[in-house]
C-alpha cells in the first residue's frame, strides 16, 4: 500500500498544476478512497497483534525446543510487522488529513500541489523528501511566476485598445508609472517585442 499511496500522491502532483475545479473535486473522491482503504490495512495490524497475542500466549506453557524458538521468531516478526504497519498508519492517516484540508481550502490548483508534496514528505526516504519538497517549492515557484505573468498580459492586452484612444499625455503619464517588467508586457501587447513563452 505504501507505494501505491505515494504513487498517487506524486500522481496528483503531476496532475493537479492545470487541473480545473471538477478535477480537484475528483482528486478530493480519490483521497477519500484511500482514506477508505486505510480501513484494510488497519484490519491486517489488528489481526497481526491478536495472532501476536495467541502466540504469546502458548508461548507460556510452550516446552523448551524447535516449535517454541519458531514460535518466539514468529512473535517477533509479528511485533515488527505491527511496529511497521502502526507507523506507517500514522504517517499516512496525517498526510491524508493534510490533503483533505489542502483540496478543502485550494483557491487554486497550485495550493493543492503544495499539500500534495507535503503529504508526500513522509514517504520518500531521506534526504530526497528534502530535496523533493526543495525542488518542489522552486518548481511551484516558477508555475505561480509564470500564471502571473500571464494574468498580468492578459489583463494588458484587455485595457490596450482602451489606452490607444487615449490622449498622448495620458499616455506618457502611464509610460512614466510602469516599472520595466510591466513596460515589456505593455510592448508585448502592442507587438513591439516578442512574447516570452512564460
Amino acid at each position: 500500500m505504501r507505494p501505491t499511496l505515494t504513487l498517487v500522491l506524486f500522481t496528483l502532483l503531476l496532475v493537479l498544476p492545470g487541473c480545473n475545479t471538477a478535477q480537484i473535486e475528483e482528486a478530493t473522491h480519490a483521497v477519500e478512497e484511500i482514506s477508505a482503504g486505510m480501513q484494510d490495512i488497519q484490519i491486517a495490524v489488528a489481526e497481526a497483534s491478536e495472532q501476536k497475542l495467541a502466540i504469546d500466549a502458548a508461548l507460556e506453557s510452550m516446552p523448551p525446543g524447535e516449535g517454541r524458538d519458531k514460535a518466539i521468531a514468529l512473535s517477533a516478526k509479528l511485533e515488527e510487522a505491527i511496529a511497521v504497519g502502526s507507523m506507517w498508519l500514522a504517517r499516512a492517516d496525517e498526510s491524508i488529513s493534510v490533503l483533505q484540508i489542502e483540496l478543502a481550502n485550494a483557491e487554486e490548483p497550485l495550493d493543492v500541489a503544495e499539500g500534495v508534496i507535503r503529504a508526500a514528505q513522509p514517504f520518500i526516504p531521506a534526504p530526497w523528501g528534502a530535496i523533493a519538497l526543495g525542488a518542489s517549492g522552486l518548481i511551484i515557484g516558477f508555475l505561480r511566476a509564470r500564471n502571473t505573468r500571464i494574468a498580468a498580459r492578459n489583463i494588458v492586452e484587455s485595457v490596450e485598445p482602451t489606452i490607444k484612444r487615449t490622449s498622448a499625455d495620458t499616455k506618457d503619464r502611464i509610460a512614466a508609472a510602469q516599472s520595466p517588467a510591466a513596460a515589456r508586457l505593455v510592448d508585448e501587447a502592442q507587438g513591439k517585442k516578442l512574447a516570452l513563452p512564460f
